[in-house]
């Protein structure tokens, strides 16, 4: 029997459905082990960067909870994590374990041969930098050096790719208040060489504050500064700068395209973003940067603003004319440090929109919660990222892929900022010893379905909670709380991460009362963790952050949790309330 077919050879008596590839706007995917949350150093700004993606490999860099730095590599989209610890190279070049200081930071990249470069643990220090032996290899490390200038005082290290596989490293070399910006560059399969300074600031005793350096898809070099004076803090932040080379950094310009001299100094006047008051200008240093698809600068950033003033989130950008200052969020959170919003991130897509992320840590409802918001052409829409409160983490992206891949990936880990005191909030600095961290990915052309709220978000689900009587405690050693029988993991939950947090409401008659959760899995493993300290003082309701399991669900087993207590000697602990709950990552988890 003869068939009608179309231009294709298709029968027309019929219908054929061409089979696609399904790409989720968003997902998520479990970094394995645990991740340090006792510093800030796994999710701040100056992180260029701590994911990096190439030949469809990506490759990330985190501190675990015995300060070692891992490398994870995967196959692109869902493949499982390989995981090296940098403590094992020769010589420990990095030298781990980790300060417990957030600017010694982690940043990485892989280059266009393939090889990863990592500069990390580094505040004030000698450059220290390690680099892979073959092309996609995590498993074996080199410690070649750089150029060898000015490399004694090395903070912030940068990592940026030109379209034609030349490689650029900027960092600081000095300190707070006195410190120059310099920049290397290194061509495909060359040696390292010096550009030179960047930007000036001991010379004239004061120190300026890059932001994220970027490198658009036209190959165009960009970066903008701030300035502090020797012995200031981050209220003597002042004005703004930026510069930009189309020249791979031969020479550089302002944004109208004219000349400006270098190394930059506080003094240009033909570079300047954004003039400000010397002191509280509401500036944060190490703020964002982001070139569009026409090269105009898109800056985002705190600045002083309202009658307060309150410290709010900035967009300030070239239209092709002029700057142009936009306000973006209305907090009403003063300008002191409890309040700050985290530093923001931008990212200026290949379909012209205008992305911000940030998070407000301590302040409001939606308190440590990443969110993006769309300031494309003025508007303001806002959705969360991901529905868990990370406290002090700040949002990177990886360079690489959004250029490369029209595709954010960003870490995401528990953070805490406060190093020698963990804080009101926190409670034990120990709670985020051993915390969680994933890599979360957005596809960009896809962007609108998670701005209108159509695609599901990862966040943390109750699933179990028990909770005490009133009941008081005497013991000076840790005893299960009377009625605290216990939660026990379920079959369904191996495999997968399992979190625990505790919230309660207690008082003593003296020293501390202490309540924290117990752990112990199915043939004899325990630990104990999640704990909250109480005074004679204390009034309020006090929360531990989510704090993943180590052991049951984990090792494909059953895990039992119970709340525990104890007092010091001579005195009696009241506990009014104590509620323990069993959570699970929940929406696009693979």
């Amino acid at each position: 029997m003869a068939y009608m077919k179309d231009a294709k050879g298709r029968r027309l008596d019929t219908f054929e459905v061409e089979a696609k590839a399904f790409t989720p706007p968003m997902a998520f995917s479990h970094l394995p082990g645990g991740l340090s949350g006792k510093s800030q150093y796994n999710g701040v700004s100056y992180n260029q960067d701590s994911i990096s993606t190439g030949d469809g490999k990506q490759y990330a860099g985190w501190y675990n909870e015995a300060g070692a730095l891992i490398i994870g590599k995967r196959k692109l989209p869902t493949g499982a994590w390989s995981t090296f610890d940098l403590s094992g190279v020769a010589g420990n070049p990095l030298v781990l374990p980790v300060d417990n200081d957030p600017h010694n930071n982690v940043s990485l990249i892989v280059d266009a041969q393939g090889y990863i470069h990592v500069a990390a643990n580094m505040h004030g220090d000698v450059l220290r930098y390690v680099r892979s032996t073959n092309p996609h290899d995590i498993t074996a490390w080199t410690a070649p050096g750089m150029t060898g200038l000015n490399e004694a005082q090395v903070t912030y290290p940068r990592w940026a790719l030109h379209p034609d596989g030349t490689l650029f490293f900027m960092y600081r070399d000095g300190a707070s208040g006195n410190g120059d910006i310099y920049l290397n560059r290194r061509n495909v399969g060359g040696a390292w060489t010096q550009l030179g300074m960047l930007a000036a600031g001991k010379a004239t005793n004061e120190n300026p504050y890059e932001s994220r350096f970027v490198i658009s898809a036209a190959g165009t070099l960009a970066v903008a500064l701030t300035w502090r004076p020797n012995g200031g803090d981050a209220n003597t932040n002042a004005d703004v700068h930026f510069i930009k080379s189309t020249d791979k950094g031969a020479t550089w310009k302002n944004a109208a395209g004219a000349a400006v001299t270098i190394p930059l100094v506080h003094s240009n006047t033909n570079a300047k973003a954004l003039a400000t008051a010397a002191t509280n200008s509401g500036i944060i240093n190490q703020f964002g940067l982001d070139l569009d698809v026409s090269d105009h600068p898109h800056i985002a950033l705190m600045l002083a603003s309202d009658a307060g003033p309150d410290r709010n989130i900035h967009h300030l950008w070239w239209n092709g004319t002029a700057w142009v200052n936009e306000q973006v969020t209305d907090l009403k959170n003063g300008m002191g440090i409890t309040n700050w919003t985290t530093r923001p991130a931008i990212v200026c897509t290949a379909e012209g929109r205008t992305l911000i992320a940030y998070s407000v840590p301590r302040f409001g409802s939606l308190r440590g919660v990443p969110r993006l918001v769309d300031v494309t052409g003025g508007k303001s829409t806002e959705v969360p990222l991901v529905d868990v409160d990370l406290r002090d983490l700040e949002i990177t992206f990886d360079g690489r892929a959004m250029r490369e891949r029209n595709e954010l990936y960003f870490m995401v880990s528990h953070a805490n900022a406060d190093v020698g005191n963990p804080g009101a909030e926190y409670w034990d600095v120990n709670n985020f010893s051993r915390q969680w961290g994933a890599i979360v990915s957005v596809d960009l052309s896809q962007i609108g379905v998670l701005l209108r709220r159509e695609a599901r978000v990862p966040r943390i689900r109750t699933i179990q909670t028990m909770s005490v009587p009133l009941t008081t405690v005497t013991s000076t050693t840790d005893v299960a709380l009377p009625g605290s029988g216990g939660l026990i993991t379920t079959p369904d939950l191996r495999g997968k991460q399992v979190f625990a947090r505790l919230t309660g409401r207690a008082s003593t008659t003296g020293g501390t009362c202490l309540l924290s959760v117990f752990e112990v899995q199915q043939g004899g493993t325990s630990r104990l963790f999640g704990s909250i300290p109480f005074t004679a003082s204390t009034t309020v309701m006090r929360s531990t952050p989510w704090i993943p399991l180590q052991y049951g669900p984990t090792n494909n087993t059953e895990a039992l949790l119970q709340i525990l207590g104890r007092v010091s000697a001579t005195f009696t602990g009241s506990v009014s309330t104590a509620v323990l709950e069993l959570g699970v990552m929940d929406g696009p988890v693979y």
